[in-house]
């Protein structure tokens, strides 16, 4: 697909979605239209309003939730789910507020870990003893679980890797990449011929965090140092004591600096994603969130995922999993009707619906159900199918004022690590100094 036609399809794209959202709102989102009844034109019977509330953003997951919702309104014609999509930030606001003033979602996004105050003031639906939360993966059950109960259903997978395109490999006779030097190999004969190898949106934070987790997460999962990260901020170690970490962030000097431009630094990951969808670019770094925006702009791509191939053993190549989206269900308000819509979006048709929609990875023991899995997820199968994954869970990560100051680090690895490169600076050189600074930066706190 031609870069104009991507630009036009995604303005077209983004055209509908706020009409979508100019006539949510002119149907009455506000408090009261949850008490408004409305006549549903079958025997003159009333339908009552039931409201889901999330902070997705990705059209694909929005027409998800509105299949999954007309279906559940065919058998139960007294509901009418209303889709509110908002976010991160207004959607905490709203939920909070809504929360307060007693008269909350039905259906909302979120993990008790998000929001305990809600568990805690008994405002959180107890899933322990449904039937379908035993259908969810077990880790990621205990990931939704507070005080020994289940608070939240942990509805996808968060899978990370490297998504690829079919395409250029095959025009240069490429094949995917399982080791290091195959992955240094490929991208030098992408460059020779005028590709610029990695899509990469650095004016972002998230994406140079999770890039670097790829690689520092695996090394320390084959390590078995999974608690590095949690002595690091307990400062029982420094961070650059951490042989594993190091190496991490040496790869990424060595597999990424080389092949990904400067002015990267100055895009965002939506830009990012367009150079990787209109094929200027072969691979791009992310979770599989993303995979409805990949689909809806290149609709026809051959489009894959794999691990990012790290080291120089392919064994260790695996997909990194956690949870992705996760709802909850309100104590108060209508129960009935949340479980009804959860019971079928559970269901193998509903989460059949799901896919086709999101192209979100299921959580779900029936995934293997799922009809016409996109190819990405298809991939993802052939991974999982052969033990070739491990669970984000598993790991301590940074939080707090670690967190923070770490995305910054983060950020500043991929803008000064270019500088670095184009100075001519080894990995060795680079990453030593880098980790100095991190050092020096963690021990204010």
């Amino acid at each position: 697909m031609k870069r104009r036609d991507l630009f036009s399809k995604i303005a077209a794209a983004a055209l509908c979605v706020t009409m979508s959202a100019a006539l949510i709102a002119g149907c009455g989102s506000g408090s009261d239209s949850k008490d408004e009844d409305k006549n549903s034109g079958k025997g003159g019977g009333k339908t009552e309003t039931v409201e889901i509330l999330t902070q997705f953003g990705e059209a694909g997951k929005k027409a998800g939730l509105e299949a999954i919702s007309r279906e559940v309104e065919k058998a139960h014609p007294e509901y009418k789910f209303e889709i509110i999509c908002l976010s991160y930030d207004k959607y905490v606001e709203r939920l909070k507020q809504e929360m307060s003033a007693g008269d909350p979602p039905s259906i909302f996004t979120g993990r008790p870990k998000e929001f305990p105050e809600f568990v805690k003031a008994g405002q959180v639906y107890d899933l322990t003893n449904e039937d379908f939360i035993n259908d969810f993966d077990e880790k990621l059950r205990a990931e939704v679980t507070l005080d020994g109960k289940i608070w939240s259903v942990p509805y996808d997978k968060e899978i990370y890797g490297v998504f690829y395109r079919q395409e250029l490999l095959d025009k240069y006779g490429l094949e995917i990449p399982t080791t290091k030097a195959e992955w240094i190999k490929v991208c030098d004969t992408l460059k020779e011929n005028g590709v610029t190898p990695v899509a990469f949106g650095g004016a972002d934070t998230d994406p140079c965090n999770y890039t670097l987790e790829t690689f520092w997460d695996a090394a320390l999962i084959a390590g078995g140092n999974t608690d590095a990260i949690q002595k690091v901020m307990d400062k029982e170690i420094s961070i650059k004591d951490v042989p594993e970490f190091k190496q991490a962030l040496k790869n990424a000097y060595e597999m990424l600096i080389p092949y990904i431009e400067v002015n990267d630094m100055s895009i965002t990951r939506d830009t990012a994603y367009e150079n990787f969808c209109s094929m200027d670019r072969a691979f791009t770094i992310h979770g599989n969130f993303c995979a409805s925006i990949l689909r809806e702009g290149a609709p026809d791509g051959e489009i894959g995922i794999f691990p990012v191939p790290w080291g120089d053993d392919k064994s260790t190549d695996k997909l990194r999993y956690g949870v992705d989206d996760a709802m909850m269900i309100a104590a108060e308000g209508n129960t009935e009707a949340a479980l009804a819509w959860m019971k079928y979006a559970t269901s193998a048709e509903g989460l059949s619906i799901w896919a086709d929609n999101s192209k979100s990875y299921s959580a779900s023991k029936l995934v293997a159900e799922i009809e016409n899995p996109d190819p990405i997820n298809q991939d993802i199968n052939k991974y999982f199918d052969n033990g070739e994954y491990y669970f984000k869970g598993d790991l301590k990560y940074f939080d707090g004022s670690y967190l923070s100051e770490w995305q910054n680090m983060a950020q500043k690895f991929f803008s000064d690590g270019l500088a670095a490169y184009g100075d001519g600076k080894d990995s060795e050189e680079f990453v030593t100094g880098f980790l100095d600074e991190v050092d020096s930066r963690f021990s204010a706190f």
